[in-house]
């Protein structure tokens, strides 16, 4: 077997290591889906493409270019996204440079039908919400620390949240450098598929995870 890797900053990011750090936060969608509800977004809700619209205005820090814009929602169209949607009172609390690419996809290819699951965070309950996330605050520190992992109990939505985007925010540049070094790392259905999400609620552990197909 080869062994695969990307390595950033002097860690090695090896097939083992990606795998298990997706699956953790794939265990975080599952745990807060099990106390919030569940519901798919489309790329015509009103609500959320007028603060598209805002978003635009801005200076977006990830998407600069018309190019740079098209390509993500292309390859979310293709490859499927590797996050979940996060929606409150109507509104995208996580993922608008996503939803922002695959409206201009929409402009450009007049594909209406498309949906992605979301999960909304209006009035949860928290206490007992457990969650696991990198003991590295970025991606810098894993030359030192390494790939160690915590895990801990949340009881406000300000306390979870910044640990919830924790392995995104470091995982999307493994899976930039994986893309160029091999190919695209694959994504999960349980950010792709409304129906996939509620069936893998169920699942407790990181080996029926696995078994289950829910990550490659």
């Amino acid at each position: 077997m080869v062994y695969r890797f990307v390595k950033i900053n002097n860690f090695e990011w090896t097939e083992d290591i990606i795998r298990i750090a997706y699956t953790h936060y794939l265990t975080n969608i599952l745990n807060l889906a099990k106390i919030a509800n569940i519901e798919d977004i489309t790329l015509y809700n009103k609500d959320i493409i007028d603060e598209a619209c805002l978003y635009e205005d801005k200076n977006n820090p990830y998407l600069k270019t018309k190019k740079e814009i098209l390509s993500l929602g292309n390859s979310i169209i293709k490859n499927g996204t590797y996050w979940i949607f996060l929606t409150k009172d109507n509104k995208l609390a996580e993922g608008m440079h996503r939803y922002w690419s695959l409206r201009k996809y929409v402009e450009n290819n007049n594909n209406t039908n498309i949906t992605f699951p979301a999960i909304n965070l209006k009035d949860i309950d928290y206490t007992g919400y457990e969650i696991i996330y990198f003991k590295a605050k970025n991606i810098k520190h894993f030359k030192d620390i390494g790939c160690e992992f915590k895990t801990r109990q949340c009881k406000y939505e300000k306390d979870w949240f910044f640990r919830f985007m924790n392995i995104p925010l470091i995982l999307r540049y493994v899976f930039y450098e994986w893309e160029k070094k091999y190919e695209f790392y694959p994504t999960s259905p349980l950010c792709n598929d409304i129906l996939k999400l509620k069936e893998a609620i169920k699942i407790v552990s990181m080996w029926e995870m696995w078994a289950s197909n829910y990550i490659k």
